[in-house]
């Protein structure tokens, strides 16, 4: 729903324009499901007048169905993938139909990496990741390495195998000082995660991935817990680049949208200005037009370019990532804030 918002958001406002053209969505779902990715992907490619996808929602899903795409010249833009072996399938296939408005993991690697060596200052974490997905293996390999380069170490990374309570001696037994969090979305890792936090109640520092930003963090941590949590995102409504999005997003849905709302409505906002610049588009037509180095299109997050293997050129648009913290606001509830009174800027990983 977060990603559908994104969509028809951009939807709306360029059909409410008054050239007459418009936009059509045709919506499929995939279940977060990698075989059911496929059979979507197989039959989207088979409607012939559909230019491009938005989407798949995980890397896994969006790994899983990228070859079907790519083999039929279908151009597929995903606001919320964020795995590394992404960048390499965009390298490997050339004319490459994949594209990206999200950051890739070693962007949120490196957030958490530098926020734990330069602000939090602490060096040694326990990590609870899912060695079957593809988006849990590829950020916690990023963070590992970054992590490490600055002086930390990991030790332990096993938690994601045992029950909260034993991941918690675990770390304990072995002197962790922060627990480090990079689940996927399957429902038992993700139930499994929830336990962790609330489990460890605030004793550990926590920081995590993107998958944590999400609505069920709020109703089911307790606030005691939720509050030693520290996540990194590519967007927050608070500090968004562009001000007006967040405002006419509040007044559409009645209430401030998400990270995966704002990058869905970037990708939209991509393939709207690609589908301006020429009277008539293919779907071949339209990668050459993203692909085009000089290629670019204002969102949520900023202005839009993309390297040559479809992921977002940050050294252009300077997009970058944000830490959030859990606080308790004024009327007792838990929301999401930027960390503001960081002393210090997040540099781009190499």
């Amino acid at each position: 729903m977060e990603v559908l918002r994104g969509v028809a958001q951009a939807q709306d406002e360029f059909n409410q324009q008054p050239n007459g053209a418009r936009i059509k969505v045709l919506i499929a779902d995939d279940a977060n499901n990698s075989e059911q990715a496929k059979k979507v992907a197989e039959a989207l490619v088979k409607q012939e007048k559909l230019l491009a996808v938005v989407g798949q929602y995980t890397s896994d899903s969006t790994l899983a169905a990228a070859d079907i795409y790519q083999k039929n010249q279908l151009v597929f833009v995903s606001p919320t993938s964020t795995s590394e072996e992404l960048s390499n399938f965009g390298k490997s296939h050339q004319p490459n139909f994949f594209f990206r408005t999200v950051l890739s993991d070693r962007f949120t690697a490196q957030a958490l990496a530098q926020y734990l060596n330069k602000q939090a200052n602490q060096q040694k974490a326990a990590v609870f990741y899912n060695p079957r997905s593809k988006y849990s293996k590829s950020i916690f390999k990023e963070f590992s390495s970054r992590f490490k380069a600055n002086g930390g170490k990991i030790v332990d990374d096993s938690l994601g195998r045992v029950s909260p309570v034993k991941a918690l001696n675990q770390a304990a037994k072995k002197e962790a000082k922060v627990l480090v969090l990079f689940p996927n979305t399957q429902r038992g890792v993700w139930n499994q995660t929830l336990k962790l936090i609330n489990t460890n109640d605030c004793k550990y520092l926590v920081i995590g991935g993107d998958t944590l930003y999400n609505s069920e963090i709020l109703d089911v941590v307790s606030k005691k817990a939720a509050q030693c949590l520290v996540i990194a995102v590519p967007w927050h409504s608070m500090d968004s680049p562009n001000q007006e999005f967040p405002q006419a997003a509040e007044k559409l849905w009645g209430g401030s949208v998400s990270w995966r709302t704002a990058l869905a409505y970037d990708a939209t906002q991509v393939l709207i200005k690609a589908l301006q610049t020429k009277n008539q588009l293919s779907r071949k037509t339209l990668q050459q037009v993203l692909a085009n180095p000089n290629f670019q299109a204002n969102g949520a997050t900023g202005t839009i370019q993309f390297h040559s293997n479809g992921d977002r050129n940050d050294q252009e648009s300077k997009p970058t990532t944000k830490l959030v913290k859990l606080v308790v606001n004024k009327q007792g509830n838990l929301m999401f804030v930027p960390l503001d009174t960081m002393p210090y800027v997040i540099n781009s990983p190499p």
